[in-house]
């Protein structure tokens, strides 16, 4: 399978908890820009928002034009869907 995944972190708890709160709360948002829907994940030292596809064959080759297209595209639409928020996600 493949994963295309925004990874955020913070050694200070409130503070990722507060960013992690941020991206959440425009969670409708991001996944309407996006065009699927997306994993929302806080973890101790830091926060994800991903999108997996199963069942792709990484190993065979002759499926690897497929599977980079497919990852650059959803790299893409996750960086538009959070790049104009980014300015107002509680970081500090």
């Amino acid at each position: 399978g493949t994963v295309v995944r925004l990874y955020i972190s913070d050694p200070d708890a409130e503070r990722l908890a507060r960013a992690y709160a941020s991206l959440l709360g425009r969670r409708d948002e991001i996944e309407s820009i996006f065009g699927e829907k997306l994993h929302f994940r806080l973890w101790t030292y830091g926060a994800t928002i991903e999108k997996r596809r199963y069942g792709s064959d990484g190993l065979d080759e002759r499926n690897w034009p497929e599977l980079r297209q497919e990852m650059i595209d959803r790299y893409l639409r996750l960086r538009d869907a959070i790049d104009p928020i980014l300015p107002d996600i509680a970081l500090v």
